[in-house]
């Protein structure tokens, strides 16, 4: 996503960013970050990648939605 918006590609970015966190508000986690005690889905990275896929184009509800940015000192 930061390279995207390093790359000039800010809208490219914020679709990608925005079906990420739609991923993560679904309850879809890997491994490294799963926790049973929450109520979450295990999967593995090849599920992950096809949930965010599924989801680009969607708006997460609570998790931010702001603006992709390039920071001042790469300009």
């Amino acid at each position: 996503v930061m390279m995207l918006v390093h790359l000039g590609m800010p809208e490219k970015a914020k679709l990608i960013r925005n079906a990420v966190l739609t991923t993560i508000e679904d309850g879809f986690r890997t491994a490294d970050v799963y926790n049973s005690s929450e109520n979450t889905t295990l999967v593995g990275t090849k599920q992950y990648a096809d949930a965010i896929i599924e989801r680009l184009g969607k708006n997460p509800k609570g998790l931010g939605t702001t603006d992709l940015v390039k920071p001042k000192a790469f300009e």
